[in-house]
């Protein structure tokens, strides 16, 4: 079980005011929801992982693909995201 389903299922009981959530967590099996966390624990990066020191030696092939990636890849801000950014509403109107 991927513990997204698991949470899909969870969030899914909440909202239903006559489910009831204990039975549901009873129903997916804890175990098998541990074993799920326990998986992405394992797969998060540590927060004392410092991986951005390693970066200026990476710098070499970074700089390979780096170009195409921002000629490929478009970077927008959700529409929630554009209230944040200066002069434009969440409608993304300035």
């Amino acid at each position: 079980m991927a513990l997204r389903e698991a949470w899909f299922e969870l969030k899914a009981a909440a909202e239903d005011p006559e489910a009831d959530l204990r039975a549901t967590v009873v129903r997916l099996g804890t175990e098998r929801v541990d074993q799920a966390a326990a998986t992405v624990a394992e797969l998060a990066r540590p927060r004392d992982d410092r991986y951005f020191e390693d970066l200026p030696s990476r710098y070499t092939h970074v700089r390979r693909f780096l170009p195409s990636l921002l000629r490929l890849v478009s970077f927008a801000p959700t529409r929630l995201g554009l209230c944040w950014l200066p002069g434009t509403s969440s409608s993304g109107k300035k």
